[in-house]
C-alpha cells in the first residue's frame, strides 16, 4: 500500500523519461501525521477531553497490579489509544477535495484558507483548523496533514499495550491487524513529516515503524521503512544512524532497485570516510549498474581525483565481458559519455546498445535525445553570441543537431511497444517538426501526425 512520493531522477526537456533506473522513494498513506505546529486544540472540546480521560483511565487500570495481568486491560489500552491517536484526522483521505474534507470533518470550522507553504516535494495550499492543517495540491486535493495530537504518544502507548495483550494471549482476536495498524500508522506519520520538511522527526517514526514488526505477533521485517529511516537519517544529518539503517538494508538483501549504495555512500563521505563512500559506489556497481545515483557518485569520485574516469570505465568493460549481451550495459556505457561530454562516444554506445538487442528502445531513442540536447545547449549559447559569424556557425549546428535527432527519434517511436513511451517520443518528434513545418509538406505532415497523438487523437 506504500506508494512512491519521492523520487530522484533525470528529468529530459519536455518529458521525465530515461533508462530504467533506481530512485528514492517516499511512501504515503490513508491518515494524517502526528507531531506538527501546536494549534491549540484545547481542553474544551468534548471530544478531547473524553478521549484523554479515557484513555488515562485505561492506562490506570493497567497500573493496577491485578488488573495488569489480563490481558482484556491491555486491550482497553490499545482501544482508548488508538482512538485519542486517531481523533484529529477524523475520516481524512488523501486525494480528498476541499468538499469532501468538509463531510468528512462534519462542520469543523476553517480559521484560515489558502496559505501557502513550500516543503521539499512542492508548494502546496493550505487550510488552517484548531488542531490541525490540511495541506492541498495546485490541484486541489488533500496531500498530507499536520495535526496536534490529543496525545503526544498514543501510538507508542497503543503499540505497547498490544504487545502486552499478546504476551498474556497470543490467540487474542485481531492481533496481527492491530499491530500491523500501528506499523503503517507510524510509516503515514513519517512520510508526512518528510513533505513537512522534518526530517528529523521522519526518522524517528520510520525507526519506529521498522522496530514495530519485530515482535511475535507480525514476526517480519519492515525492509522499507528501514530504508526510510537511513534515508531521512542523511537528510537530517545523523549520519551515523544513517549507516546504520542503509547497512541493515544491504544485510538483508533489500537494495531498492540500487538506491541504498549513493545514500549510504553519502552518509560515509559526510563522516569524513572518502575511502567507505568509494567501495560503496563500486560495490553498487557491479550489482546496479544503471543506477542513476551510483553511476553520478561514481563518474564525481573519479573525476574529482584528477579527471580520469579510467577506472570506472573498467569497472564496466569488466561487467560487459561477463554480458556481452546486455544491452543495457552498453547504453550506460554511452550515457557516461554523454555526461562527460562526449557526443560521438555516447552516440556510438547508445546505437551499440540497441544493435545487440534490436529490441532495446533506450538505446536508439537516447541517441535522439543526445542529439536534442545537444541542439538545445547550442540554441542557449547562440542566444547569449554577439559575434555575427560565430552565432551563424552556431545556429547551423543547432539545426544540424535537431535535424540528426529526427530519424533515432522515428525508429525509437517505431520500437517502442508501450503507449505512454510513444507519447513520450512523439513530444520530442512534435517540437523538432513544428520548427521546420514550413521547410516541406513531409515536414508539416510530420508534425501534425505527432501533434494528433499528444493530442490523443
Amino acid at each position: 500500500m506504500k506508494k512512491i512520493l519521492l523520487l530522484i531522477a533525470i528529468v529530459l526537456p519536455m518529458v521525465a523519461f530515461a533508462q530504467p533506473r533506481g530512485g528514492q522513494g517516499m511512501p504515503q498513506g490513508p491518515r494524517g501525521g502526528q507531531g506538527g505546529p501546536q494549534m491549540g486544540m484545547g481542553m474544551a472540546n468534548p471530544q478531547v477531553t473524553a478521549a484523554k480521560e479515557a484513555l488515562a483511565k485505561a492506562v490506570a487500570d493497567s497500573e493496577n497490579a491485578k488488573k495488569a495481568g489480563k490481558a482484556a486491560t491491555w486491550d482497553k489500552v490499545y482501544d482508548a489509544a488508538m482512538a485519542a491517536y486517531k481523533l484529529p484526522g477524523g475520516n481524512l483521505l488523501e486525494g480528498a477535495t476541499r468538499e469532501q474534507v468538509a463531510l468528512y470533518l462534519k462542520g469543523q470550522r476553517v480559521l484560515n484558507q489558502g496559505g501557502t507553504f513550500t516543503g521539499p516535494d512542492g508548494v502546496y495550499s493550505v487550510d488552517t483548523y484548531a488542531d490541525k492543517k490540511l495541506y492541498y495540491s495546485p490541484e486541489g486535493n488533500l496531500v498530507f496533514w499536520i495535526v496536534t495530537p490529543v496525545e503526544e504518544n498514543a501510538l507508542d502507548i497503543a503499540y505497547d499495550a498490544i504487545i502486552k495483550s499478546a504476551q498474556l494471549n497470543p490467540k487474542g482476536k485481531n492481533l496481527y491487524n492491530k499491530v500491523a495498524s500501528i506499523n503503517e500508522a507510524y510509516s503515514t506519520d513519517a512520510s508526512f513529516q518528510y513533505l513537512y520538511g522534518d526530517y528529523a522527526k521522519a526518522t524517528e517514526l520510520f525507526e519506529k515503524a521498522a522496530n514495530s514488526t519485530k515482535n511475535p505477533v507480525l514476526n517480519t521485517i519492515d525492509s522499507l521503512s528501514t530504508y526510510y529511516a537511513g534515508v531521512m537519517a542523511g537528510f537530517s544529518g545523523q549520519n551515523e544512524k544513517a549507516v546504520k539503517y542503509l547497512n541493515e538494508c544491504l544485510d538483508m538483501g533489500f537494495y531498492n532497485d540500487g538506491s541504498v549504495y549513493p545514500n549510504l555512500s553519502n552518509a560515509y563521505k559526510a563522516l569524513g570516510n572518502a575511502e567507505a563512500a568509494k567501495k560503496t559506489l563500486e560495490d553498487g556497481f557491479v550489482k546496479f549498474p544503471e543506477n542513476q545515483g551510483i553511476l553520478v557518485g561514481l563518474i564525481n569520485e573519479h573525476m574529482s581525483e584528477g579527471g580520469d574516469p579510467t577506472a570506472l570505465f573498467d569497472l564496466l568493460h569488466s561487467a560487459q565481458a561477463n554480458e556481452p549481451n546486455n544491452p543495457s550495459l552498453f547504453y550506460v556505457e554511452g550515457d557516461i559519455y554523454k555526461k562527460l561530454g562526449d557526443v560521438e562516444k555516447a552516440a556510438y554506445f547508445f546505437n551499440k546498445a540497441t544493435e545487440i538487442d534490436p529490441s532495446y528502445v533506450y538505446g536508439i531513442l537516447n541517441v535522439g535525445i543526445l542529439y536534442y540536447d545537444t541542439a538545445v545547449e547550442l540554441q542557449e549559447q547562440a542566444a547569449n553570441e554577439l559575434d555575427d559569424a560565430k552565432y551563424a556557425a552556431l545556429v547551423e549546428q543547432f539545426n544540424a543537431n535537431l535535424k540528426a535527432a529526427i530519424d533515432p527519434l522515428e525508429k525509437a517511436y517505431e520500437l517502442a511497444d508501450e503507449q505512454d513511451v510513444k507519447v513520450a517520443i512523439a513530444e520530442y518528434l512534435k517540437n523538432i517538426y513544428f520548427r521546420y513545418r514550413t521547410e516541406s509538406p513531409e515536414y508539416m505532415a510530420a508534425y501534425e501526425k505527432y501533434n494528433a497523438i499528444i493530442k490523443g487523437e
